[in-house]
């Protein structure tokens, strides 16, 4: 090849040609064009569905938390006694539970005390149902003002109520007893006919259960506590006692003690 021919003119496109070649190179950049429009709007896409999904997420954990505080709240409002609010009787069989699961782990003691008003009958019928609700409002009060921190009260039923404790000392449980009592009869009620004290008080029984009560079943713990309740009331009222060696049968009746040990006297 001449040197001439590299350097030759480029043989002309015809008009057809150049408008074929103009028409391909708008269509190519269109296409181009469409791509990128067409990849930034699946990028917009994608990132307002994340978004979206960052804020169902959201909205999903608050209605969870929501979700979590009211079966919280049901759960308490469940297990608490709507006049007193303390522990009602499932709460107790709860806490029973827990005593049992910490004397099993760890050999410490728990304090079982069972109280019962002494005549409380005699407020509901000379004052009224409203007035009784107002004292047993007011023993609930009693109650927590002289328990420690981690001691539970429930109430069992009926003006009997129920104390759980772990024990630090061997005199811890009655000692809580006598705190229970003195408060109150401090309390200063009216109760004409609870003689010889004119005014309201509380019987209590006491019993200490620990490992070696382990394979005894919660209506055992408490029947001990109920005999020395019983013992109570029929030793003057307005006293503590402590659960006898020997219980001679195990029933415990709902809203009042009865008699667990061979004995006479008033309930």
């Amino acid at each position: 090849m001449s040197p001439g021919a590299l350097f030759a003119p480029a043989p002309s496109i015809p008009a057809g040609g150049r408008d074929q070649l103009v028409g391909l190179l708008i269509l190519a950049v269109a296409v181009s064009q469409s791509g990128h429009i067409t990849g930034l709007r699946g990028r917009v896409s994608s990132f307002v569905q994340i978004q979206q999904i960052l804020a169902l997420n959201r909205q999903a954990r608050r209605d969870q938390a929501r979700l979590d505080a009211l079966n919280e709240a049901l759960a308490t409002t469940a297990a608490t006694d709507a006049l007193t609010g303390l522990g009602n009787r499932l709460a107790l069989d709860e806490g029973l539970r827990l005593a049992r699961s910490r004397i099993e782990r760890q050999g410490a003691p728990y304090g079982l005390l069972i109280l019962d008003l002494d005549r409380f009958k005699a407020i509901n019928d000379e004052r009224g149902h409203l007035a009784g609700d107002g004292v047993l409002a007011a023993v609930s009060g009693a109650l927590r003002g002289v328990l420690r921190t981690g001691d539970s009260a429930y109430r069992y039923g009926g003006e009997e109520f129920v104390v759980l404790m772990a024990l630090t000392g061997p005199d811890d449980a009655f000692a809580a007893a006598e705190r229970i009592r003195t408060a109150i009869e401090q309390l200063q009620i009216p109760n004409a006919r609870n003689a010889p004290y004119g005014r309201l008080t509380v019987s209590v029984g006491v019993t200490t259960v620990g490992p070696a009560d382990l394979g005894a079943d919660d209506a055992t713990w408490l029947a001990r506590a109920d005999a020395a309740l019983y013992r109570a009331k029929a030793n003057g009222r307005n006293r503590s006692e402590s659960a006898p060696v020997e219980v001679t049968r195990t029933e415990h009746v709902l809203g009042g003690p009865i008699s667990l040990v061979p004995s006479s006297g008033p309930a």
